[in-house]
């Protein structure tokens, strides 16, 4: 932890908002949420597709889907060099119309630095 931050809740989610500010300087909130709750669903192992991750969210189907178009690796964000390329999608295995949002292996990587930020 950097040194001029004493250790606290909310000083640890101010380091854990900075990290993913790293990938993205202007990362918004919503964004941010769509990646925690993509992580959750992936790493929980629930299946859930865009449209039920929207309801998790109480956000539209299109919000969701732009928002994954937004962490993957299609876009690069303004003033970037890179795509972000935190979030893609696989086939639902269940039925081939539908699309699972999963961490990428970087998502993955930048999701376990955010959980050892909290856990400081």
């Amino acid at each position: 932890m950097r040194k001029w931050i004493v250790p606290s809740p909310a000083n640890r989610l101010y380091l854990a908002l900075a990290e993913l500010r790293h990938h993205w300087r202007n990362f918004p909130v919503a964004h941010m949420m769509l990646f925690l709750e993509v992580a959750r669903n992936d790493l929980e192992k629930h299946g859930w597709g865009v449209l039920e991750i929207g309801e998790r969210l109480d956000i539209t189907q299109a919000t969701v889907s732009r928002g994954i178009v937004d962490l993957s690796a299609r876009t690069v964000p303004s003033g970037g060099t890179e795509p972000i390329d935190l979030v893609t999608t696989e086939a639902d295995p269940k039925d081939h119309r539908k699309r699972i949002p999963v961490l990428t292996a970087k998502g993955r990587r930048v999701y376990d630095k955010l959980i050892r930020i909290m856990d400081e």
